[in-house]
Parts: structure tokens; C-alpha cells; sequence
């Protein structure tokens, strides 16, 4: 550093920022009591699939779904971030098809989880049905880490 006769460290931060989207599908199976009686059939969740990355998204429910007595059935979307990062402000905007939400927005604990209760319309099964349920976040997610930044002093000529 010009003039300066002593080399100086100044303590930083690097920031990487990465723009991911997470998706999950998921495939849940509502049975009819005459089903589950005749064939044993239970429903519930079938398959489910989260893209890669550092938020995982899952759904879940009771084991046995049954049509009938109601035509709302509870599911829960759950939301864990798994990476060392963080993501900006811990809040996720969710779009979900295939389920109904009160909310759309996730905020995220300690800026590790967060869930949503929903429900899917499960009216009009005569015996089974598959009802597809999708949601999809995109969001800017930030790796920090601690640097030294040495200025050196000026060589003397």
C-alpha cells in the first residue's frame, strides 16, 4: 500500500449466488371403501420425485386415503434445506397444481424448513383414482465464506 510501512489483513466474505428451481410430482392414489374392501388396494402416495439440489421438497399424507364421507383430503408439503447455504430472505414462492393451499409462500425456519397444510378434492372416484400433484419453487440461493485480505506495504527501492 502506498506510504504504508506494515503489511495490513482486512477480514471479508465471499458470496457465490447460484438461480435453482426445485420441482416435486408426486402421484397420490384415493380409493373407495368398496375397493379398498375388495381388492385391499390403500391408496396413499405412490410416487414422489424432487429434482436435485439444495432444497427437497416431499409430500405427505395419511397411508390410507379413502373417497367418501369427505371430499378433501389433507396433505402436507414439507420443504427441508439440505445444502450449506442459505437461501435469500427464507422465503420460497410456491406454485402448486394438483393441491389446494392457503397459502403460497414458505418461510423458512432458522432458514432450515418449513411445511404447508393443503388438501386435494378427492370427489367423484367410483373405485380408484390417481390425482397428480406438482409444485415448483425457483430461488437464488448463496454460499458465504470468510477470506484475509493482505495489502502489502511498499518495497523500498
Amino acid at each position: 500500500a502506498p506510504g504504508k510501512s506494515n503489511d495490513m489483513t482486512y477480514p471479508g466474505y465471499v458470496r457465490l449466488k447460484y438461480n435453482y428451481e426445485t420441482t416435486l410430482d408426486a402421484q397420490i392414489q384415493v380409493v373407495t371403501n368398496e375397493e379398498l374392501r375388495q381388492t385391499g388396494h390403500t391408496g396413499g402416495i405412490i410416487s414422489q420425485g424432487s429434482t436435485a439440489g439444495p432444497v427437497s421438497i416431499a409430500l405427505t399424507t395419511q397411508s390410507t386415503i379413502l373417497s367418501g364421507g369427505t371430499q378433501r383430503f389433507p396433505v402436507q408439503i414439507s420443504i427441508q434445506n439440505i445444502g450449506s447455504g442459505k437461501i435469500r430472505g427464507d422465503k420460497l414462492y410456491l406454485t402448486i397444481t394438483g393441491a389446494t393451499c392457503l397459502r403460497s409462500e414458505a418461510i423458512l425456519i432458522e432458514g432450515k424448513s418449513a411445511s404447508l397444510s393443503c388438501y386435494i378434492n378427492t370427489g367423484g372416484v367410483s373405485d380408484l383414482k390417481n390425482f397428480p400433484v406438482t409444485v415448483r419453487t425457483s430461488y437464488e440461493y448463496w454460499i458465504e465464506s470468510p477470506i484475509s485480505i493482505s495489502v502489502l506495504k511498499t518495497p523500498q527501492f
